[in-house]
C-alpha cells in the first residue's frame, strides 16, 4: 500500500510541477504580447515595431523591407541574416484572420516564452545541483525564471519590441551544453541562434573565448570548446563579410551604425563623456549585473564565474562608445540583451558542474549568490534619461482596457480602405506612428520624423499636403508645430487614436467618410494625448 501511495504522490507532484512549469512559460508569453499590443495600440509604434511587422506581414522568403522606410522592396538579408522570421511571414499567409499588429506581437510574445523556457532548462539545472529536494528545485527555478523574465534587463524590451531577445534563449543553452559536453545539443542551438542574427556566433564567442581560456589555465581540454568558438567565428564571418554583402547586397547598415559617415567622425571628446556618464549613472541595471558576477567569483574564489561578467563587456564597450546612434549608445530597450546572457552563467556554471560547492555550506552560499544576483541585476529599477525618453517599462504590461479585436479591426479597416483609394487623398503627411501602423501604404518623405532635415521643398510640400494623419500619443510631435490647422477640417477616426486633418474646400474621400467624426479644429491635440479625453 505504501509503495502505491508514494507513486501517487511521485505522479502528482510530477503533473503539478509540469503544469507550473506550462503555465508560467503561457503567462510569460501573454504578457509580452500584450505589452506589444500596447506598444502599436497605447503609444502608437514605432520604426523597429512597423519595419518588422510589415516585413513578415503577407510578404515572401525574401522578406523586403516595407515602403515607408524608403528601402525599395529591398531584402533584410542586406541588413542582418534572420531566416528564423520567414516563419512567421509563412504562418500570416495561414492564419488569414490575423491581422499584422496581432501577429507581430504573437510573433513577440512567443520568442519572449521560449527564451526563459531555455532559461528555465538551466535554472532547474542548477537548483538539482543545489537543493536535494526535487519539488522545491522546481519552486526555485520557476521563481528564477519569473524574475528573470520581468526584471530590468528583459521587461525594458517591452518599449521597443525586437525579435533579437530570439537569440538569448539558444546561447544560454548552447554554453549550458558546451560545459555539460553535450555537444550535439550545443550544434543544434547554435545553428538556431545562427538563424536569429549573423552576428550569433560573435556573441557566443564573447563568452565562449575567456571559458575555453579558462579550461587552459585549469589544465582542462579544450579541444571541443575551440572547434565551437573558432566555428562560430567563422560562421559568422563568412555572414557578414561574404552572404550580407556579396549574394543580398548588403546596404551598409553596419557601416551606418557602427563606423558612421564620415568614418568615426562621431567620436567627439563630448561623445565619450556623455556616453560614460550615461553607462555609469543611468544604466544601474547593467552596472549591476556585471559586479554582481565579480561579487559572487570572488566570493567563491571560482574564475568561473567571471567569464559572465567578461562576456557582456565587449559588446557594452562597443556599443557604448562607438554605436552613432542614441538607443543603440545607451544600451535602450533591446540593445542589453547579452546582458542576459551574463547573469544566466553563474546558472551556467553550476548546472553545467563546473562550479565546485560540494559542502551543504557551499551550496547554501551558492543558491544566496544566485538570489543576490538576481536582485540586483534583475529587480534594479530603470532610472529615466533626459526629458522621460525612456519610460518606466513596466506600463507596457497593463492590462487596462486599451485594445480588443473591435479596435484591431477599425484600424485595419481604415488603412485598407487607405491603399484602395491613395489617389484620392492627394498629398499625403503623416506620423511616424501611423506610418508603422500601415508599413506599405506610406512613403519614408510622407511621414518624415524630423521635418527640419528635410530639404526646403520637401517641408513646404508637407506644409501644404491634401491630408494629414497623426496617432494621438504622450509625447510631442514638434514637426507639426508650423502647420497651419485653419486651412484644414479635422477628424477622428472612429475607434481609433487616429486624427485626420481634410484641406478646406476638398472633398473627404468616400472610402472613408463612415468612419470620420468631425472635431473641433483648436484642440486637435495631434500628438499629445488631450486631458479632457482621459
Amino acid at each position: 500500500m505504501a509503495p502505491r501511495l508514494i507513486r501517487s504522490y511521485s505522479n502528482l507532484s510530477s503533473t503539478l510541477i509540469a503544469l507550473a512549469w506550462i503555465a508560467l512559460v503561457a503567462f510569460i508569453g501573454v504578457c509580452y504580447f500584450n505589452a506589444t499590443m500596447n506598444h502599436f495600440y497605447g503609444e502608437g509604434g514605432s520604426t523597429d515595431g512597423g519595419w518588422f511587422s510589415g516585413m513578415i506581414w503577407r510578404t515572401n522568403a525574401s522578406l523586403p523591407g516595407p515602403l515607408f522606410l524608403g528601402y525599395g522592396g529591398k531584402t533584410y538579408f542586406g541588413a542582418h541574416f534572420s531566416p528564423i522570421l520567414i516563419l512567421p511571414m509563412a504562418l500570416s499567409w495561414v492564419f488569414s484572420k490575423v491581422s499584422m499588429v496581432p501577429l507581430y506581437a504573437i510573433t513577440i510574445g512567443s520568442l519572449h516564452a521560449i527564451t526563459n523556457a531555455c532559461f528555465a532548462r538551466v535554472s532547474y539545472a542548477a537548483m538539482a545541483t543545489l537543493v536535494s529536494h526535487r519539488v522545491l528545485a522546481h519552486l526555485l527555478a520557476l521563481t528564477f525564471t519569473l524574475t528573470f523574465a520581468f526584471g530590468a534587463l528583459q521587461a525594458v524590451h517591452a518599449g521597443l519590441p525586437h525579435f533579437e531577445i530570439a537569440l538569448v534563449g539558444p546561447i544560454v543553452l548552447f554554453l549550458y551544453a558546451i560545459l555539460c559536453k553535450r555537444y550535439l545539443l550545443a550544434t543544434c542551438m547554435l545553428t538556431i541562434a545562427f538563424t536569429v542574427r549573423e552576428d550569433a556566433g560573435v556573441i557566443a564567442s564573447f563568452f565562449l573565448a575567456p571559458y575555453v581560456l579558462w579550461q587552459w589555465r585549469q589544465g582542462l581540454s579544450t579541444r571541443m570548446s575551440g572547434r565551437f568558438l573558432l566555428a562560430a567565428l567563422a560562421v559568422s564571418t563568412l555572414i557578414l563579410f561574404v552572404l550580407i554583402p556579396h549574394v543580398f547586397h548588403g546596404y551598409g547598415l553596419f557601416r551606418e551604425t557602427y563606423i558612421g559617415i564620415p568614418a568615426f567622425s562621431h567620436l567627439t571628446s563630448q561623445h565619450f563623456r556623455e556616453r560614460t556618464l550615461f553607462l555609469l549613472y543611468q544604466n544601474n541595471h547593467i552596472i549591476l549585473a556585471l559586479l554582481a558576477i565579480v561579487a559572487i567569483s570572488v566570493w567563491f574564489r571560482q574564475t568561473i564565474f567571471l567569464i559572465g561578467a567578461v562576456g557582456a563587456v565587449p559588446w557594452i564597450l562597443i556599443h557604448t562608445f562607438l554605436c552613432t546612434h542614441y538607443t543603440g549608445g545607451t544600451l535602450s530597450y533591446y540593445y542589453s540583451f547579452p546582458v542576459l546572457i551574463t547573469i544566466a552563467w553563474p546558472f551556467i556554471a553550476i548546472g553545467g558542474g563546473q562550479a565546485s560547492m560540494p559542502s551543504p555550506e557551499g551550496k547554501l552560499q551558492g543558491l544566496a549568490s544566485l538570489i543576490a544576483v538576481m536582485a540586483l541585476a534583475c529587480a534594479a529599477p530603470i532610472q529615466s534619461i533626459a526629458k522621460g525618453d525612456l519610460l518606466r517599462p513596466y506600463k507596457f504590461f497593463s492590462f487596462q482596457s486599451r485594445f480588443d479585436q473591435v479596435t484591431v479591426d477599425a484600424y485595419t479597416s481604415f488603412f485598407e480602405k487607405f491603399s484602395r483609394t491613395r489617389a484620392e487623398f492627394g498629398r499625403v503627411w503623416v506620423s511616424l506612428q501611423v506610418a508603422s501602423h500601415a508599413p506599405q501604404s506610406f512613403r519614408r518623405t510622407e511621414w518624415l520624423y524630423d521635418v527640419k532635415d528635410a530639404t526646403p521643398e520637401r517641408r513646404a510640400v508637407l506644409y501644404r499636403a491634401d491630408t494629414v494623419i497623426v496617432f494621438e500619443r504622450v509625447f510631442d510631435c514638434p514637426e507639426f508645430e508650423p502647420l497651419d490647422r485653419s486651412l484644414y477640417d479635422s477628424f477622428q477616426v472612429s475607434g481609433t487614436r487616429l486624427n485626420l486633418l481634410r484641406r478646406k474646400g476638398l472633398a473627404v474621400p468616400e472610402s472613408i467618410a463612415s468612419l470620420l467624426t468631425p472635431t473641433k479644429n483648436t484642440s486637435l491635440p495631434m500628438c499629445v494625448r488631450d486631458p479632457s479625453r482621459g
